[in-house]
């Protein structure tokens, strides 16, 4: 399993209320049907075809169903870091370029 974390404590400033953000590229295909029914039940909504965001507590897990997903997140998180600390905007604009770049839109 590859795993890394993203979000503010890479990119931004974390505060106490900050999420642990952990990308974690798996193709467990039970694993991700039963975390898919848990993030459906808890409102989170149905995952796309390439990743699939799951809640427990502070821990926001981003599971990456392809390669392609995880590398996405991977070097989004890398562009980032170096303008550290950037806005969640900043951030969602970073990922939304990438992903339409890479066709996983």
């Amino acid at each position: 399993m590859k795993a890394f974390l993203t979000g503010s404590r890479r990119y931004r400033t974390p505060t106490e209320e900050s999420d642990i953000d952990m990308v974690v590229r798996t193709d467990d295909a039970l694993l991700v049907k039963l975390l898919c029914q848990y993030a459906t039940a808890r409102g989170s909504g149905p995952p796309d075809a390439q990743s699939v965001s799951v809640k427990f507590g502070t821990l926001n897990l981003l599971l990456c169903l392809t390669d392609a997903a995880y590398a996405t997140w991977a070097d989004g998180t890398e562009e980032l870091m170096p303008r550290r600390p950037v806005t969640r905007d900043e951030a969602i604009q970073t990922f939304t370029r990438l992903r339409k770049e890479r066709g996983l839109e």
